[in-house]
């Protein structure tokens, strides 16, 4: 046997001694070991694969927009679950878009809109660096800008707290400029409206608080601040001659000068002759004087926006709105005139027909119902009462304004069941009748076609 095999057998043999002095436990130990590295090995290649398979595309939806602009983060930080404590993690910066400068905004209430689900701390800042508004997203959607002019916005959008630890974290910068701009815009409840009725005005794009104005033939009407526009109810008199008009509508240094055609209503006569010469219904043919101040009341709400209106009284109508009444006109005997011959009767007729074109008529402006003493008057809509009272020409008064100018008035009551001051609500009564009871309804200077407002058959009136 050589030498080295002889080194090779001794070395088998330490070998041999040294497993064999070696307990079991040790043994298991070394296997426990190479068990545990091998679950390692295995573990860390699918965490790996896990990480390496996470990507963007599992962040939330992060769009952020405003005045229709979509935005750019200028810088992000976002942490993706991938197992247990494990994490991966998105971040970066955009020079490009720190800063960026949108296109000019012309509306004067902006949209931001904001990833749902997620905070948000905004920044506003004016051109002089002062800071305009500071808070959160909901708080923003209320902020009016004021003029125009050049601004700075700065929004920090993050996961809500609530989430943190649950799933994806982490933050998105945005830091932009923009210019406001903002014009003015008008929209009319329709392009035509008929006599008697009501035009409703919606202006849009206004910056601050002042209010717009109007100027037009057609009469005057007060803008109130109503859903974030500026909205005005413009009455159409009943006997405004037919045509195309012209609104000037001014705000601030703009001036918009929408038109709008005015329909004729059927002409309609009444012949209510008596033996003096009286009619046989009261008749109330304007506003009483003493009521001027209250008519100028103009409530900044819409009261009848949620329930609309309804007819009030119920009764026999006895003088319709918008009729031309006459009261003393002569109208011939058929069975007289038959005695005569023909030749008179023709005479007779058009010295009769010359008598009446003499006679002018009164119009009527009102509703005038009969109906039994003590019936309800109810109010047509939600509303506050202005006037409650005694007056020499119209007797017990009531009159209620619905909000934007828009009024009812009740004349000749038995009584009244209402206080001023009161909110009366829709169908509430607020007094009875004691016969004849007359129903107005105004709006500014002009006398309304009740029954379309009641009906709620109003374009103008829907238009809020």
């Amino acid at each position: 046997m050589s030498e080295q095999e002889q080194s090779l057998l001794e070395q088998q043999e330490e070998q041999e001694e040294e497993t064999a002095a070696r307990p079991w436990w040790g043994t298991l130990l070394v296997w426990l070991g190479m068990v545990v590295l091998i679950v390692a090995l295995i573990v860390g290649g699918v965490v790996l694969v896990m990480y390496r398979a996470v990507t963007e595309e599992a962040l939330p939806d992060r769009t952020v927009t405003f005045a229709g602009q979509t935005l750019s983060a200028a810088q992000w930080d976002w942490q993706v679950p991938v197992a247990g404590f494990i994490k991966r993690s998105f971040s970066g910066t955009n020079p490009e878009a720190d800063g960026a400068v949108l296109a000019d905004v012309q509306v004067s209430d902006p949209q931001l809109t904001l990833p749902k689900g997620m905070d948000a701390k905004i920044t506003l800042t004016g051109a002089d660096g002062s800071v305009l508004f500071e808070g959160g997203g909901e708080q923003f959607a209320s902020y009016r800008f004021a003029a125009d002019g050049d601004y700075t916005l700065a929004i920090t959008v993050t996961q809500p707290a609530a989430q943190v630890g649950q799933g994806v974290t982490g933050e998105d910068v945005y830091r932009v400029s923009f210019t406001m701009n903002a014009e003015p815009q008008v929209e009319l409840s329709g392009e035509s409206v008929v006599q008697g009725g009501v035009l409703g005005i919606r202006v849009t794009g206004v910056l601050g608080d002042v209010p717009p104005s109007l100027t037009t033939d057609l009469g005057e009407a007060v803008f109130i601040k109503y859903n974030g526009a500026w909205l005005a109810y413009l009455g159409v008199p009943g006997d405004c001659p037919g045509g195309e008009y012209v609104l000037h509508i001014r705000s601030g240094e703009y001036e918009l000068t929408p038109t709008v055609r005015v329909y004729g209503r059927e002409v309609r006569e009444l012949d209510t002759y008596t033996a003096d010469g009286t009619a046989a219904a009261p008749y109330i043919g304007a506003v009483p004087a003493a009521l001027d101040e209250v008519m100028d009341i103009v409530d900044p709400d819409v009261y009848w926006a949620q329930d609309g209106f309804v007819q009030p009284v119920q009764g026999t109508l006895v003088r319709d709105y918008d009729v031309y009444e006459y009261t003393d006109r002569v109208q011939a005997d058929p069975a007289l005139m038959a005695t005569y011959p023909v030749e008179l009767q023709a005479v007779l007729q058009a010295q009769i027909d010359a008598a009446n074109a003499l006679i002018t008529p009164r119009h009527s402006v009102n509703v005038t119902f009969s109906t039994p003493a003590g019936s309800a008057v109810r109010s047509p809509a939600a509303g506050r009462v202005v006037f409650a009272g005694t007056l020499g020409a119209t007797g017990r008064t009531l009159v209620i304004e619905h909000g934007g100018g828009l009024k009812s008035l009740f004349y000749l009551l038995g009584s009244i069941k209402v206080s001023e001051g009161d909110y009366v609500t829709q169908g509430q009564t607020v007094a009875t009748t004691q016969g004849h009871v007359v129903c107005d309804m105004r709006l500014g200077g002009a006398a309304l076609d009740p029954w379309s407002v009641w009906r709620n058959v109003n374009p103008g009136v829907l238009f809020q």
